[in-house]
């Protein structure tokens, strides 16, 4: 009777897959968590940029304010709310603030968990575009996760059009640039 040699691994090399497979694992985890992170600041920033962008629109449409305003409940507006959510409402009286019979326009779920949308002092309540499509005011939102400046995203408001800050100092160092300098922090985004 012949004998079949036997195929399979040994324990060593079994051992030896696992333990370079669990180096390449640990070396690929931190790449994807960051890749998530920036990418969900990217996605973030858009979605706002987005509400702008159709809250312009609107107030050109309906030659009449139109306002953005931070939320807790998808109904009325809420100061230092802007993480959990916002609305965009047809603002007929113009004080910024939702009342009764003012028709909602788009209602935008929060951020996910560690991730905040903060205003700079110009609009801590509240972003109106008036029947000309123009802003009341010019500022500064900054998109951030867990409160990191570096990574983080700026949203600049002008009296026509939204932009993003970029990074634009030599050397880099993350941090979105308006103007004047880089954001000051994630709660208050002015320059430094």
């Amino acid at each position: 009777m012949e004998k079949h040699p036997q195929h399979g691994f040994t324990l060593i090399e079994l051992m030896i897959t696992l333990f370079i497979a669990s180096i390449l694992l640990g070396a690929a985890i931190p790449s994807f968590v960051e890749m998530s992170v920036r990418n969900r600041l990217v996605t973030s920033t858009n979605d706002f940029i987005s509400t702008i962008n159709l809250a312009r629109s609107e107030s050109i449409r309906r030659a009449a304010t139109v306002t953005i305003c931070g939320t807790e409940d998808g109904a009325a507006c809420d100061a230092d709310a802007w993480s959990t959510g916002w609305i965009v409402f047809a603002d007929t009286n113009s004080d910024g603030d939702r009342d009764v019979g003012e028709p909602l326009l788009r209602v935008h779920e929060g951020l996910g968990n560690g991730y905040t949308l903060s205003p700079d002092d110009a609009f801590a309540t509240s972003v109106s575009y008036g029947a000309d499509g123009s802003a009341d005011d010019t500022g500064v939102f900054a998109v951030c996760h867990d409160g990191e400046v570096a990574g983080a995203r700026a949203i600049i408001l002008t009296r026509l059009r939204p932009r993003v800050g970029r990074d634009t100092d030599s050397p880099a160092d993350g941090i979105p640039n308006i103007e004047g300098g880089n954001i000051s922090g994630c709660t208050d985004p002015s320059s430094v």
